[in-house]
């Protein structure tokens, strides 16, 4: 236990040493968005680039998404994405829902921002997001996300089938490249088992100097993040 919590301290204190670092090869107004699916390294890459120095959002929060509901039945995001707008003038990185679902409005009001996606096998995926939810009702901005990946407007992920969601997580994956290429968008694709990913993402960000490593990380409660092989 200690030694874990050890390691968190020890990669909190990377953000101080690079901050400017950070401002000179990005700009201030240079944003980054993960267009991951949840359970592909969200919340360790928020952890990450947050330790980094920048300034990141992850899921906006509860009331955000009881705010998203008036739009679900027409799966309207960009109704979704004008009230997640005023966020990004807060930050500098977003991960996690709702953005993989507006990321075609992303790219259309942020064309020279970095786009990057995690990936991972489809079946460690699968079993991750099953450990996840548990039974329990999809959140509105999870509905968004998986009403958009799937024909089947389920309300719950138990009733997909693993045949689907393997379809629905390649074709997802497919869907977000070509509209980055279509669109010239600064676009690149990790993978979450590489040995060379914190190292990957930190050049792509424009850092190249003492860079942490990448903890797979949860969030327990309001605990402090826990090292865990289930990465959120």
């Amino acid at each position: 236990m200690s030694k874990k919590k050890v390691s968190i301290e020890k990669i909190a204190g990377y953000s101080r040493k690079i901050k400017n670092k950070i401002e000179v090869s990005l700009g201030v107004d240079r944003k980054i968005f993960n267009l991951s699916l949840h359970r592909s390294g969200t919340q360790s890459t928020w952890f990450f680039l947050k330790n980094m120095g920048f300034s990141s959002q992850h899921w906006p929060g509860a009331d955000f998404d009881k705010r998203c509901e008036p739009f679900l039945q027409t799966l309207d995001t960009a109704e979704v994405w004008n009230l997640y707008r005023p966020l990004v003038k807060m930050h500098s990185s977003f991960h996690d829902v709702p953005m993989p679902f507006v990321y075609d409005h992303i790219i259309k009001d942020f064309p020279d921002a970095l786009y990057m996606i995690i990936v991972r096998r489809p079946s460690a995926w699968i079993r991750s997001v099953r450990q996840l939810m548990k039974g329990r009702e999809l959140t509105v901005m999870e509905r968004f996300l998986y009403w958009r990946m799937f024909e089947s407007r389920w309300t719950t992920f138990a009733q997909y089938t693993d045949d689907e969601l393997e379809y629905g997580y390649l074709k997802f994956i497919s869907d977000v490249t070509n509209i980055m290429i279509a669109s010239r968008a600064n676009f690149r694709i990790f993978n979450l088992e590489s040995p060379d990913l914190a190292s990957s993402i930190a050049e792509f960000c424009g850092i190249t100097h003492s860079i942490p490593p990448f903890l797979k990380i949860d969030w327990v409660g309001a605990q402090l993040p826990r090292q865990s092989d289930q990465t959120g």
